[in-house]
């Protein structure tokens, strides 16, 4: 079984930061940005079977980044791969 060592709670309706304006990614190498996407594919991996895709205010973070899992890959991948079948998009 994978271990998730980034994983987060996913925000529900009615939390304020799913209503506020996201900050525009500049700087793709960021730390904070990086981290944000790894974030990301760690929670929406350990949620698979309820999160086809997260945005990053779902786990608190006020970033313009989304991740959106690519299940057609998942399938013919192993376990571990499975990071590599999901597409990130900022701004």
């Amino acid at each position: 079984m994978l271990k998730y060592l980034m994983v987060k709670d996913i925000l529900q309706i009615g939390h304020p930061i799913l209503t506020q304006k996201t900050r525009t990614v500049t700087d793709f190498e960021d730390s904070v940005v990086r981290e944000t996407i790894v974030n990301l594919l760690d929670t929406c991996i350990a949620n698979k079977s309820i999160s086809a895709g997260l945005a990053a205010p779902q786990i608190g973070s006020d970033l313009s980044i989304c991740v959106v899992r690519r299940t057609d890959l998942e399938d013919s991948r192993s376990k571990k791969d499975c990071r590599r079948s999901a597409l990130e998009s900022t701004n």
